[in-house]
């Protein structure tokens, strides 16, 4: 599976753009399936809500697997999804992974980068809805999981803001 595809019902529900956005917070979701027999459980961004576009992230992941997955996780941000598609791979400050004490196949990942840059984007590729994109995959480039979550960039006065978009209401 290309790493531009959408593909499974985790993804199609992330990207579906709501009229009205909701940030994504820490919310319980229908178990969805990814590749390999991974289900993401969850999903949640902090900060909550619109924020300074270069303001740290730290996305976090719970899933559910039998398998015993070596591999890494890799967030980047595509800017414009209409015209532009400009994909900004985004530098990982750190990962921290961890396994449910009650069940060992229930796992939960941090994912914190220093935000999103304006470095390398065209001014015309803000002002619009990206997707920020966090995927799991193996050292042989097998991709286990790939979550997409619809952001909405604006000017907000003089400074770019972001907003990412709850994947699981």
């Amino acid at each position: 599976m290309s790493h531009s595809e959408l593909a499974s019902p985790v993804e199609a529900r992330a990207a579906a753009v709501a009229p009205a956005p909701a940030p994504a917070a820490a919310a319980a979701a229908t178990p969805q399936t990814c590749n390999h027999g991974l289900t993401v459980l969850r999903v949640a961004v902090e900060p909550h809500g619109p924020c300074s576009l270069d303001a740290p992230l730290c996305l976090e992941i719970d899933f559910r697997t039998t398998l015993n997955i070596q591999g890494q996780w890799q967030l980047r941000f595509v800017a414009d999804l209409v015209y532009h598609q400009k994909a900004v791979d985004l530098v990982l400050d750190s990962q921290e992974s961890s396994a449910n004490e009650a069940s060992d196949q229930i796992h939960h990942v941090e994912l914190k980068t220093a935000g999103l840059p304006l470095l390398g984007l065209p001014e015309s590729a803000l002002e619009s809805l990206g997707i920020l994109e966090a995927r799991l995959a193996g050292s042989d480039g097998t991709e286990f999981a790939l979550v997409r979550l619809v952001t909405d960039v604006r000017r907000n006065g003089d400074q770019w803001q972001r907003g990412v978009l709850d994947p699981f209401r």
